[in-house]
């Protein structure tokens, strides 16, 4: 099958990204050379519960489109190279797995995420800031999970925590620009997010980015968060 190319519109707001808020959103200098280094050929481990957006990330990321139905992912599924594009600069992403959510999981998580350049954690943003017990307890176990595979890996694996659902926080959807840096304040400071952090630092540094996947553009400006992540 051959490569699809698809475009990455780049943007960036106040404080740590554009988060969905129009108003926020400014044109990002970005040295292109560089993120070409930083990402070609790279694979990518998208990791995270159930409905957290896992799989809408990954097609995105390779094909440029987002579900309209979610299914959960029950076994695990190949995904093609694709190659798509920032600013008319190619970036290819090697072949990689769309894993499942459940405990069970693991082992191909642990899989995945030995093979894989690019670590990204899904948690979902909305339920944290609502201190869902439920949320907090699955993200910990998780995140104690990937750090002894961080410490057992030979690679030097770059790892987000990636905020998904923002979109759902009634907060979010009345964010001003004057107030984006608090609301991502407010998210880093959780007590699960900060042991996330943590937990995971302890071996090697983490970024934190959050956000939403409820369309195109606000997919899009994730994406441009972590890409621009990436290559700092």
């Amino acid at each position: 099958m051959e490569p699809i190319t698809i475009s990455v519109a780049v943007a960036i707001s106040l404080a740590l990204g554009s988060i969905g808020t129009t108003a926020a959103v400014t044109t990002a200098v970005i040295k292109w050379d560089d993120i070409l280094i930083a990402l070609k050929g790279k694979k990518i481990a998208v990791l995270g519960s159930r409905a957290t957006g896992k799989t809408t990330l990954l097609k995105y990321i390779t094909i440029g489109n987002l579900i309209e139905r979610y299914n959960q992912t029950v076994t695990p599924k190949d995904t093609e190279k694709r190659r798509f594009k920032l600013d008319e600069i190619d970036i290819k992403v090697k072949k990689t797995r769309d894993v499942g959510g459940g405990k069970e999981d693991y082992l191909a998580w642990k899989q995945l995420f030995m093979e894989s350049d690019l670590v990204f954690y899904l948690v979902r943003a909305d339920k944290l800031l609502k201190r869902d017990l439920k949320t907090e307890q699955r993200v910990e176990a998780d995140l104690n999970h990937i750090r002894g595979w961080i410490q057992q890996s030979k690679s030097a694996q770059q790892v987000f925590i990636i905020g998904t659902h923002c979109d759902l926080d009634p907060e979010f959807r009345n964010i001003k620009p004057n107030n984006v840096g608090d609301y991502v304040d407010r998210f880093r400071q959780l007590p699960s997010v900060t042991k996330m952090t943590v937990l995971a630092s302890n071996v090697r540094p983490v970024n934190v980015v959050i956000g939403s996947l409820e369309n195109e553009q606000s997919a899009n400006q994730l994406v441009s968060q972590i890409f621009q992540q990436v290559l700092k």
